[in-house]
């Protein structure tokens, strides 16, 4: 016969434990509602073009002074 583990605490340790994940459940929460509000701000903002390009470049490891150079010679 398995027994719960929580049935052998005290009614101190009981509220203890509950007191901890009530706790936890509040930070994981939290930690999501932060992600999700950044998640949907970086997929709001409307970037220029130009700077959507620069990042691409940097992203793939180019140097910008060589494509802004060859960006002004079009």
């Amino acid at each position: 016969m398995m027994v719960r583990a929580t049935e052998n605490l005290s009614v101190e340790q009981q509220e203890l434990l509950d007191s901890g994940l009530l706790m936890l459940a509040h930070m994981i929460a939290e930690t999501h509602l932060r992600r999700t509000a950044l998640r949907q701000q970086k997929e709001s903002s409307t970037q220029s073009p130009e700077m959507t390009g620069l990042i691409k470049r940097k992203l793939r490891g180019e140097s910008s002074d060589e494509n802004l150079s060859e960006d002004n010679d079009e």
